[in-house]
């Protein structure tokens, strides 16, 4: 983390963006984890970023416990929302105390393309326009619309 990293993360860390590209688009195929704030102008910036030897949940928790660590001026209790994929679970929220002060959002991807197929498995299809109406609804009538 670098002094820019951490007045980044300092200043507009209440919500956090962590994502791993794949290891196919770095050169010694080891995950490289990121993760990002959004400015009072609405732009994004790095606040960590790092190299892992795999993607993996305690992977995110250690990330994310570090940028704690690293930058005093802004305490992980401060969280309130964390954006992620499908490494990200409850259970790494509980393992570095956050589970009750901050929400996890799963990233669109992640969630139509793997998370639900799995789970509803041979049903998928028949209920896969209806998931994609829940998540891109623009409204609370149209969520649950497609909910029904």
């Amino acid at each position: 983390m670098t002094a820019a990293m951490r007045a980044m993360f300092e200043q507009f860390g209440i919500a956090l963006f962590v994502d791993v590209m794949k290891r196919q688009q770095n050169k010694i195929n080891w995950p490289y984890y990121s993760m990002v704030v959004i400015d009072n102008d609405m732009k994004i910036g790095l606040a960590a970023e790092g190299i892992a030897c795999a993607e993996r949940t305690d992977g995110y928790a250690w990330f994310i416990q570090s940028i704690g660590e690293m930058a005093p001026g802004r305490h992980l209790s401060t969280l309130k929302v964390i954006f992620a994929d499908c490494f990200a679970t409850d259970a790494m929220l509980e393992q570095i105390g956050l589970l009750s002060t901050c929400t996890l959002v799963w990233d669109v991807h992640h969630l139509l393309d793997e998370v639900w197929p799995q789970l509803f498995g041979n049903a998928h299809h028949a209920v896969k326009d209806h998931l994609s109406s829940m998540v891109y609804s623009h409204s609370a009538a149209k969520f649950d619309e497609a909910l029904r």
